[in-house]
């Protein structure tokens, strides 16, 4: 590798990092990294749902065996993230490490595997194609497994194709990368047929080595836990965990939100492709197709079959999110597949094609071209406060800011290093965490503190649940910290000794927190008795403590400091 090579390659992961982690707290957590953070956080399987219950709502306690998994997937990405928040503290920013560090490591291993499938040249063109995946970008700078997944599954075929080529010893470390990519998400799992296929088409005489089977099985003893895990669950409960319930079309009461889960097999591949246009862009899939059927040509020409590999395992992955289904969250896992494989037909396209032709200086144009709109479809989709522009300039999942961040922050800072009195926190056991063991949840938390903080905080039951549940859940199990919203606040005042209670624990004050206009448009309920309330301070001369601007500036949160009268 040259001096300029190295120089380039350092340049692309450097823009592939910077857009990765640039203003990686600006989007709100609108969807499963909220729980997946609140539950990593402790490392404690529970949701504060009623309708999608864990083994602590089933047995008061927590079963040996549910430490080796979480109820809806396996346990290392939550553990991988705990691990952060006990190094760094519990932050959105903190919550998203895990996929935006899986991302950093990725575009290096997507060189390496460009380098192994051809060569340096095809090995460049992968990072920089990666890098200006407006989808991988996304994937790397949110709090979801699919990042971390994809990370091991790109390991794993490195190691595959060095076992291949090199040293069959390397088939023991794709047998670990495979397992740990299983361990984060099953999903890994739809690349499977793609693997198989190639090896037995291409490869067949590595069923033959042995170091091949020694990789298999620690393949196995490193996937072991999702066995013991599920095997545990069906014994004490009947039914697996969510994802292996709803292949085995397992229904019961224990997630009963998610009965329409249930698999179907459908054959409708548009929903998929309309995902990957717009998380890709349309000039980005469009290279993309080309790419795709012209590396069978350019992979048969150069009797390349490594890049039959890639493919394939594209092609089932691809197959398997048709036939099941998918979300755009989780297709993401394809990018580097798809950079991967516009980077071997494109440095293939030149060789054969432009190498001595002066053609090729209008294919540097276009290239640049292409370039600069997809970087800015990046910046579109993930970064600024407002997209500019239609709907076709920025993927239509991109996440908005409402201003959750920006009360979490406030939270984190009023809360932080305080705690409340033992009674206080007896009381919050009991009004919502009566029927647990109170050894399960007595966490090392509720006695940390520098500080005393006896006040009552009440949140606008006028909210969206996902964002709401880590901006004050997590203070109220890991700390016990009396937080209620203001539904269950009035229900409390309303009963027949409830002010009486409220009373004899000694609050010092009450912060109620309003949610803004733009808020109370997007939550999940409507609830317009907060307005009682804020009335009630409002007539004793009460304004807003504090204001919480959203990232676009609009008021989304008040804070007001008192007490009912």
């Amino acid at each position: 590798m040259t001096r300029n090579q190295k120089i380039i390659l350092l340049s692309l992961v450097t823009l592939g990092a910077f857009l990765i982690f640039f203003r990686l707290g600006r989007q709100d957590m609108l969807g499963d990294d909220a729980h997946y953070a609140f539950r990593a956080l402790g490392y404690f399987d529970y949701m504060a749902s009623n309708t999608q219950t864990t083994p602590i709502q089933w047995f008061g306690h927590r079963p040996a065996w549910s430490f080796l998994g979480f109820h809806d997937h396996p346990f290392l990405y939550f553990f991988v993230q705990h691990i952060f928040f006990k190094i760094f503290g519990a932050s959105v920013i903190v919550s998203r490490l895990t996929s935006a560090l899986s991302a950093v490591v990725s575009l290096f291993v997507i060189y390496l595997l460009g380098k192994k499938l051809d060569n340096i040249k095809t090995g460049l063109l992968a990072v920089g194609a990666l890098a200006l995946n407006s989808y991988f970008i996304w994937t790397g700078r949110i709090g979801l497994l699919e990042m971390l997944m994809a990370m091991f599954l790109m390991l794993g075929l490195l190691f595959l194709l060095k076992g291949l080529r090199e040293d069959s010893k390397h088939f023991l470390l794709s047998g670990l990368f495979f397992g740990l990519g299983l361990l984060t998400k099953y999903t890994i799992l739809y690349a499977l047929p793609g693997i198989l296929a190639y090896l037995i088409w291409k490869e067949w005489r590595v069923f033959l080595d042995k170091k091949f089977w020694a990789g298999i099985l620690l393949f196995l003893i490193v996937a072991s836990p999702i066995a013991i895990y599920n095997l545990s669950m069906y014994h004490a409960r009947g039914h697996f965990d969510v994802q292996f319930g709803d292949l085995f079309q397992q229904y019961h009461n224990d997630w009963s939100n998610l009965t329409h889960r249930v698999s179907t097999i459908g054959l409708n591949p548009m929903n998929e492709i309309n995902i990957l246009i717009t998380g890709f862009s349309w000039p980005y899939y469009l290279i993309f197709i080309a790419s795709f059927f012209s590396s069978f040509y350019f992979a048969h020409k150069k009797k390349i079959y490594g890049a039959y590999l890639v493919l394939l395992t594209f092609l089932s992955l691809f197959m398997f999110f048709v036939l099941i289904g998918s979300a755009s969250r989780w297709l993401g896992v394809m990018s580097p597949f798809a950079a991967l494989i516009i980077a071997y037909a494109l440095s293939n396209f030149y060789d054969s094609f432009l190498n001595r032709s002066r053609t090729r200086y209008g294919f540097y144009g276009l290239g640049i071209l292409v370039a600069l709109f997809c970087l800015f479809y990046t910046l579109n989709t993930n970064h600024l406060r407002r997209p500019l522009g239609g709907h076709e300039l920025y993927a239509s999942f991109r996440v908005e800011n409402y201003g959750y961040n920006q009360l979490d922050k406030e939270i984190n800072g009023l809360l932080d290093r305080a705690i409340t009195t033992t009674q206080i926190q007896e009381t919050a056991r009991l009004w919502w965490y009566r029927d647990f063991d109170p050894k399960s949840i007595d966490f090392a938390s509720m006695k940390e503190g520098t500080r005393d903080f006896r006040s009552l905080i009440v949140y606008d039951s006028n909210n969206l649940w996902f964002p709401t549940l880590w901006t004050f859940e997590k203070w109220k199990f890991y700390h016990r910290f009396t937080i209620m919203s203001s539904e269950e606040f009035l229900k409390i005042l309303n009963s027949s000794n409830g002010a009486d209670v409220l009373n004899i624990l000694g609050y010092d004050s009450v912060y109620l927190i309003q949610s803004g206009d733009a808020v109370k448009r997007t939550a999940d309920v409507s609830f317009p008795q907060t307005d009682i309330l804020v009335d009630n301070f409002r007539q004793q001369g009460i304004s807003p403590e504090k204001i919480i601007h959203d990232d676009s500036g609009r008021e989304a949160f008040y804070i007001y400091r008192g007490s009912f009268k």
